[in-house]
């Protein structure tokens, strides 16, 4: 069966929803790089890492804290 002018039409629509989604989410991607930049320059010159490995320390000295009483 041979899809109709109407299916045509549907198949398009939908593959351009698929690819005007796919640019929504690179660009919110895009943002929150961006976003996450601004922030770090507003902060200082520390790294995500640096901040990233302070979080896990933190968090590991509190469980043994906890642990320990």
């Amino acid at each position: 069966m041979r899809p109709g002018p109407v299916d045509q039409v549907i198949e398009k629509s939908d593959e351009r929803e698929k690819s005007l989604m796919a640019g929504l989410e690179r660009t919110q991607d895009e943002s929150q790089k961006a976003r996450d930049a601004i922030q770090l320059a507003r902060n200082g010159t520390i790294k995500p890492e640096k901040k990233e490995q302070d979080l896990i320390s933190q968090s590991q000295e509190h469980r043994k804290k906890t642990h320990e009483n």
